[in-house]
């Protein structure tokens, strides 16, 4: 199948996939204007992650198609499908085109499930691109292992454990231009690999690499990085504009915990610090989920009446009330993303999160400052992934 080195898709289709068992996903309060619900619960199954797609259509609605056309090639190399997707992150090159996203959004899944969907506003890293994409979707098949399911393009995360590492972000050891990209990246991707030791993985687990880069059109040096360290087939890969005043990139990981190595009797979510790396109040630097579904907020955007400050209260007491919607609480949140466009916002953010997390248990984060957030007349949207109580 030519990008995916002759790897053949499973054959299951969206009409066969409606005449299976029920399947443990759940819409938390499903928008039929958006077309996303404000948050997804998924069971402890295999989960698929895609590299970043892209797209120059010409209008929302053909980006869309295009897009998912993607996902869809890709998901069906590990027998998954957009029907059974949990969410997308939508990267596009203008507010403008957002609304139009959202109305094909909302026609395709017009039968009752609707997937969480998180919107940022920046220079793709494709050029020319007018819109990229990313999914996140269940698998119906029960696979044990992710190195073994895992194709080019598109990784699986196997029932089970899950380790989530925040943004981590180290200077360039030489050099200027796209060599100190370069070498920022590895020197980045170094110290994940201690992070990913000190939880008992190698880089042989990691299923999903985002990254958050500047300047963006200097992105190949970095995927030519990540290449290099990861070998022949590399995770799932995804890149986001970032706009630093200092380091070149950001980058989080996603990996799979072995099931021989995820233990009988531990916590649904423990937050771990890697030696050398100090504790932080707001954010963890990895949590390690043993079991049990998990809670995806779409993004949220806040009241946007309030101040700077009453918007954030609002975005953290909405993540508060769906998570507690979809069976969780503030003491199992796993994985936030924040996208700001603004100072203030960023400011307003690290003062007000304390309000809301406990300092033994934030979640793992990124936060990036961004062109914009998908949405004009706003500044800052947030995504949360999340535990739930039960098991």
């Amino acid at each position: 199948m030519g990008a995916w080195g002759g790897y053949s898709p499973f054959t299951t289709t969206a009409d066969e996939a409606q005449a299976m068992p029920s399947f443990p996903l759940k819409s938390l309060e499903p928008d039929a204007k958006s077309g996303a619900s404000k948050a997804v619960v998924v069971g402890d199954v295999a989960l698929a992650h895609t590299e970043q797609v892209f797209t120059d259509a010409t209008d929302g609605a053909a980006c869309f198609q295009s897009l998912l056309k993607q996902i869809d090639e890709r998901l069906a190399l590990v027998g998954a499908m957009s029907a059974d997707a949990v969410r997308f992150h939508f990267y596009v090159a203008d507010d403008a085109i957002v609304a139009e996203i959202e109305q094909a959004l909302a026609a395709h899944y017009s039968n009752g499930y609707r997937p969480a969907a998180t919107f940022v506003t920046g220079q793709l890293a494709e050029p020319g691109a007018r819109a990229g994409a990313d999914c996140v979707a269940a698998v119906r098949s029960n696979p044990r292992d992710s190195r073994s399911l895992s194709r080019p393009g598109v990784g699986v995360l196997p029932p089970g454990g899950r380790l989530y590492i925040s943004g981590d972000a180290k200077p360039a050891e030489s050099s200027s231009g796209s060599t100190a990209l370069r070498s920022a990246t590895s020197a980045t991707l170094k110290s994940l690999e201690n992070t990913l030791r000190f939880a008992g993985l190698s880089r042989a687990d990691v299923v999903h690499v985002k990254s958050f880069v500047t300047p963006i059109g200097e992105v190949d040096s970095a995927r030519t990085a990540i290449v290099e360290f990861f070998g022949d087939q590399p995770p799932a890969m995804s890149f986001v504009e970032w706009h630093s005043k200092s380091l070149p990139i950001e980058i989080e990981l996603i990996a799979a915990i072995p099931a021989d190595r995820v233990g009988e009797g531990k916590a649904r979510v423990e937050y771990l610090t890697p030696p050398g790396m100090t504790a932080s109040p707001v954010f963890s630097r990895a949590a390690r989920v043993s079991k049990g579904p998990l809670i995806y907020t779409s993004g949220i955007y806040g009241d946007s009446a309030s101040d700077t400050p009453g918007r954030i209260r609002s975005i953290l007491g909405e993540v508060r009330r769906l998570v507690a919607l979809g069976g969780g609480s503030m003491t199992q949140l796993v994985k936030a993303t924040y996208y700001v466009s603004d100072d203030a916002s960023s400011v307003e953010l690290g003062k007000i999160r304390p309000e809301f997390y406990r300092p033994d248990s934030p979640p793992t984060a990124s936060k990036a400052a961004t062109t914009g957030v998908g949405r004009q007349g706003h500044q800052i949207v947030v995504d949360m992934i999340a535990a739930t109580e039960q098991t």
